[in-house]
């Protein structure tokens, strides 16, 4: 589910293909991460609306997702 900020207007926000969502995530760019651990894979959404699927690295059942709190040196 999609909120938006300005006027709390709610809209579904389609990933397909997703198996079990576990440990969603916001980097301070209001980026969308998430874990979807049987597919061993984590899926990105940008505040613009593009999708994609990251790079695998070998992850093996992704749980959880975390960014580390934004600095001054972070622009």
């Amino acid at each position: 589910m999609k909120i938006a900020a300005a006027t709390g207007a709610q809209s579904t926000v389609p990933f397909p293909g997703l198996s079990s969502l576990l440990g969603p995530a916001l980097d301070h760019r209001g980026t969308l991460y998430v874990a979807d651990a049987f597919d061993n894979r984590v899926l990105r959404l940008r505040p613009n609306g593009t999708q994609a699927v990251l790079n695998p690295t070998g992850l093996n059942t992704p749980t959880g997702l975390a960014f580390p709190p934004r600095t001054g040196a972070d622009g």
